[in-house]
């Protein structure tokens, strides 16, 4: 049976910010009297705590020994997926505007899913502690490597914040609460399945109310009036080619890479996926200045490419999960 897509009332909700946006600018936009800016950091904070305390202990050591994955999956979301987005911008440069070449690089450079790879992974029968363990490394890796390609892509004409003082916030907003929870997960331990369930629904509402904002903005600055909905259509077609590009690449070099089938199921979800949870939190704060209200559209590729890949591994879960039992 076709595993349904779980994020069904995430993906209306994310829908429902862009009207919501376009009645409200004056409330979500920066230094609006919702003072998004603010509330928006709180809440990354408090996504990355949940995801530290979410994150079983045990089964992350068990995942640490499988260094071939590793190096795999790392390489994919750091390296080869930002090459590869490179040459597609490259490629698409007549139909992408400014914002839209860099929401695709921005894309291109973020970490893998955490909960969205692991259901995945775990119901095509694939190799659940090396994904776990992939999953953590990419989003805290991501913390160092995420802002370093953003300063090799888009630093020009100051804008984005200086380099030092990005650091500093994106550990204090996204490391720190993840180590934080990882310390005092032992201490939660018959509170913690009670409690757990409503991890998710609170960090979708925070990424919410963080697309919110960024479209707030843009209708504030009339950036969808200068750019023209045109760039909506131009942005999904691109998704659905980038997808394509990435899922087939990554599951043919991880066939020539691993013998094991669960191996190389691991690898593919674990490295053709990109996090909506992570990415549109350090996008409020790597594009907080010359950037700012251009957000929405650099957001718009990662919006897109969120449900696609929900789908694409929705079908391939049901291929894969079918397969006989050694």
């Amino acid at each position: 049976m076709l595993i349904k897509v779980r994020d069904n009332g995430f993906i209306l909700c994310l829908l429902l910010m862009v009207p919501l946006a376009w009645l409200l600018p004056e409330a979500g936009r920066t230094g609006g009297w919702l003072r998004a800016e603010y509330l928006i950091k709180a809440g990354v904070f408090l996504i990355f705590l949940m995801q530290g305390l979410s994150l079983p202990t045990e089964q992350l050591l068990r995942g640490v020994l499988h260094w071939r994955l590793h190096a795999f999956v790392q390489s994919w979301n750091f390296l080869w997926a930002p090459v590869l987005g490179l040459v597609f911008v490259t490629a698409a440069a007549p139909f992408l505007n400014d914002p839209l070449h860099t929401g695709f690089l921005y894309l291109a450079i973020l970490p893998t899913t955490v909960s969205t790879a692991l259901v995945f992974t775990g119901a095509a029968r694939g190799d659940v502690p090396g994904a776990l363990f992939n999953t953590a490394l990419s989003n805290v890796l991501a913390v160092l490597i995420v802002p370093a390609w953003c300063l090799i892509l888009f630093a020009t004409g100051g804008d984005l914040p200086p380099a030092g003082p990005m650091f500093v916030q994106l550990s204090l907003l996204i490391l720190l609460p993840t180590l934080l929870g990882q310390a005092v997960r032992p201490f939660f331990g018959k509170v913690l399945p009670a409690v757990r369930s409503w991890f998710k629904p609170v960090s979708n509402g925070i990424i919410c109310f963080a697309v919110f904002a960024a479209f707030a903005d843009s209708f504030h600055n009339a950036v969808w009036e200068r750019t023209g909905w045109a760039a909506t259509g131009a942005a999904f077609a691109g998704v659905v080619v980038f997808l394509a590009l990435v899922s087939v690449l990554v599951w043919r070099t991880a066939r020539l890479a691993f013998a094991s089938k669960e191996t190389r199921i691991a690898a593919f979800f674990c490295g053709s996926q990109k996090s909506i949870a992570t990415g549109v939190p350090m996008a409020a704060v790597i594009f907080s200045d010359g950037m700012a209200t251009e957000l929405s559209l650099i957001l718009l590729p990662l919006l897109f490419y969120h449900p696609l890949q929900l789908v694409l591994g929705s079908f391939l879960v049901d291929r894969w999960g079918r397969r006989p039992h050694p």
